[in-house]
């Protein structure tokens, strides 16, 4: 029994081992093979390892650069971690999920939707998200919505992915439509369908936005959301709107190191230099 006991221990820190060489060498697929392999043939037959240690390498796996490897581990071990079977849980799912995301694979989206109805798994708002983000990175907008429509709870998070996918798209009409149905707006929504109205060249709908979340919403801009509206007023040509962002730069440096009564004189210049410009038909 304790021959016994000990092999399995053995066992198991051989199969940590292997694990922490695998992340290790995970930028390099051919550097990964060898270690992947005997870790998946030794790690699924001893059955030293278990679901979370599974799951580690399957976060690895779908946000790293070779999130198809996810797949054929989660198919490896479901034919061959058959005594006991391998119990996946909502976490093994969700990274399955992002590596379909991040592939664009709408049918390995839908099968996994299917397959965690069938498991009777209960998804939270974490999980909701992550499937509809896979919707709506593949396009996919009829799941999209219908995921979205049946979550119990929605967080900004969830909208954001939302807007996100249908600015990408170019969906900007149903992605502003939602932006003024969330409850809370937030930069990066703002920000998205100004990069999404950016990129589909409408400069001037892409000013108005960013003009509309600055003054009407008091939302202040992040570094990406200067970074996507510059090239809209570099096409409209707009040198006085430039300046006013650059401005705004400015006064975020000021208000970094701390010097408070500049960075609040500077704000109240562009806030002003701001309603100015949109009165002179800047939209």
């Amino acid at each position: 029994m304790t021959l016994n006991l000990t092999m399995k221990r053995a066992a198991h820190l051989q199969q940590r081992n292997l694990l922490s060489l695998l992340l290790q060498r995970q930028t390099r697929r051919s550097a990964m093979q060898q270690p992947h392999s005997h870790l998946i043939t030794t790690g699924a037959h001893s059955h030293c390892m278990d679901v979370t240690s599974w799951n580690v390498l399957l976060r690895h796996y779908s946000l790293g650069i070779f999130p198809q490897e996810a797949f054929l581990l989660f198919r490896h071990l479901r034919l061959h971690h058959v005594s006991p079977p391998l119990s996946f849980d909502s976490f093994s799912f969700s990274f399955l999920l992002k590596a379909c995301a991040n592939l664009q694979h709408r049918e390995g989206g839908l099968q996994l939707h299917a397959l965690t109805l069938k498991l009777g798994f209960e998804f939270h708002v974490y999980e909701h998200t992550v499937l509809l983000n896979v919707y709506a990175a593949c396009g996919a907008f009829l799941e999209t919505k219908q995921v979205f429509d049946e979550m119990p709870v929605r967080d900004s998070v969830t909208w954001s992915v939302l807007i996100t996918g249908l600015a990408k798209w170019g969906e900007l009409h149903l992605a502003r439509s939602l932006l003024d149905e969330m409850p809370m707006p937030t930069v990066v929504s703002w920000t998205t369908i100004i990069d999404g109205n950016t990129w589909m060249k409408q400069p001037k709908q892409a000013l108005a936005l960013f003009l509309t979340m600055f003054l009407d919403e008091g939302i202040k801009p992040t570094e990406i959301t200067l970074l996507a509206i510059f090239p809209a007023i570099s096409n409209l040509g707009a040198l006085e709107i430039c300046q006013l962002v650059l401005t705004y730069g400015e006064k975020n440096t000021y208000a970094k190191c701390g010097c408070i009564e500049s960075a609040s004189r500077v704000f109240g210049e562009i806030a002003a230099k701001s309603r100015n410009l949109r009165s002179h038909g800047h939209q």
